[in-house]
Parts: structure tokens; C-alpha cells; sequence
């Protein structure tokens, strides 16, 4: 092995450490040493910094600075950004928007598999749509602001409504698969698995896919931009 990624600037090996920015750059120097390329990959929040995500965007799920997740966050964030500013490796990150957090990084474009995915059901074909949204964090994807725009017409009868949780990974895609349109988040401005997942399946894909991503991404995005208070029309829209 020539090139070894360190992923989300955590230390090689899974034992606790005290000082895990210290064992990371032990860990460089070593393999390093032993002649190895040594890169940092990044996946999300562990450097999205919520003071400057709040100062760049209309929405965001950091608003308030006294939230614990935002909280917890930003000390983290304020405690690995300096270090990876000082790496002299490459970086990479997963989404467009970690680029304004990492500008020196390249973006490492988030893949599914499609191989074994299902054949979905056909589109916008039964008499009540099912919208499907899957929060792997509720804060982050802004559930509590897709929950409070369905409402409305989940009480019309519109729509069958579905959240996804508590579900293996591996069987996500089936539940996609069987939905008319996924929602994904709201807030952060970005595109991760589950939108990517929606869109190999031709699913209707809702979120928030801002300037900032779409600039950066030198292909169309074929999401359905929304934020919180245009949700509800645009879901009205779709159907």
C-alpha cells in the first residue's frame, strides 16, 4: 500500500487516545517515514463550521449558538480546522460545501452502488404519492421543518408520508425504490447519499441544493430546490 487516507482526521488505529490531533500527526509522520502518501478525507460535520455555515446562508441549522449539536460542533470544529489548515498532505471532502471550510481541498464525490438495487415502482403512478424523508440527523436534515410543511397535506390525503429510521443501510434503497419522492434536507445546502441514492432510482428528489453546491458541480443537479417555507408548495406542485 503506497497511499493511506486518514478519514475524518482520526488517529490509524481505534484505540481511545487523549489527544487525538496528536496521535493523527504521529500516525503522518510514521507512515510517512515508511514512505507512504498520507491524505485526509472528510465526510461532513467534523468541519463544517457552524459560525461561518450561519454567515453564508439564508437557512441553516445553526442558528442558534447556545444549541447543544451547534455547540459541540463549533468547539470542534474550532479545535480541527487549525490542524488541517497546517497539513501539507492532500485533503479531500465528500461534499462541494465543505470546500468553503477546506479551500484548499478536492472534492471526492459521493458514489452508491446501483448494482443491486431494486427496480422501482413506476412514478407518480398510484392515487396518493408516498414522500419518504430518512434523517440521519434530525437537526441537520431540518425534520422538524419537512414534518411541519407535510402536515398540511398528509391531512388533505394527498400524500402518504414515511420517515425512515432505524433501518440498515443496505435496506434504504428498497423503501426509496417503492416512494414517489424523497425529501432529503432543508437546511444545509448540500446533496449526500440519500439524495444520490433517490436520484439512481428516479425518484423525485427534494431538498436544498444551493448556489454554493450547484456552482461547484459542473453538471446539473436534479433536485428540487426548496427551503423550509416553500416546501409545502412545491410538494403541491410536484403532485
Amino acid at each position: 500500500v503506497g497511499h493511506r487516507l486518514a478519514v475524518r482526521g482520526e488517529p490509524l488505529d481505534d484505540e481511545r487516545v487523549d489527544d487525538e490531533d496528536e496521535a493523527e500527526e504521529r500516525d503522518a509522520e510514521l507512515l510517512r517515514g515508511a514512505g507512504k502518501t498520507v491524505a485526509l478525507v472528510f465526510h461532513g460535520s467534523e468541519v463544517r463550521d457552524p459560525r461561518t455555515h450561519v454567515n453564508i446562508s439564508p437557512v441553516s441549522p445553526f442558528s442558534d449558538p447556545d444549541e447543544d449539536l451547534t455547540s459541540r460542533l463549533q468547539a470542534n470544529a474550532d479545535n480541527l480546522l487549525p490542524h488541517v489548515a497546517e497539513f501539507d498532505g492532500l485533503k479531500f471532502v465528500s461534499t462541494p460545501d465543505q470546500l468553503d471550510f477546506i479551500p484548499d481541498a478536492t472534492w471526492l464525490p459521493v458514489v452508491v452502488p446501483t448494482d443491486h438495487f431494486p427496480e422501482p415502482t413506476p412514478l407518480l403512478r398510484r392515487e396518493v404519492p408516498v414522500v419518504v424523508h430518512a434523517p440521519s440527523n434530525k437537526s441537520l436534515k431540518g425534520t422538524e421543518h419537512v414534518e411541519q410543511a407535510l402536515q398540511p397535506l398528509i391531512d388533505e390525503g394527498l400524500i402518504t408520508y414515511q420517515r425512515i429510521e432505524n433501518i440498515p443501510a443496505a435496506q434504504v434503497p428498497a423503501m426509496l425504490a417503492d416512494s414517489d419522492i424523497v425529501i432529503d434536507q432543508v437546511m444545509l445546502g448540500i446533496y449526500g447519499v440519500l439524495s444520490c441514492e433517490g436520484m439512481a432510482l428516479g425518484r423525485v428528489v427534494v431538498g436544498r441544493a444551493d448556489h454554493g453546491t450547484r456552482s461547484r458541480v459542473p453538471a446539473h443537479i436534479p433536485i428540487v430546490d426548496v427551503l423550509p417555507d416553500t416546501l409545502t408548495q412545491s410538494i403541491r406542485d410536484i403532485i
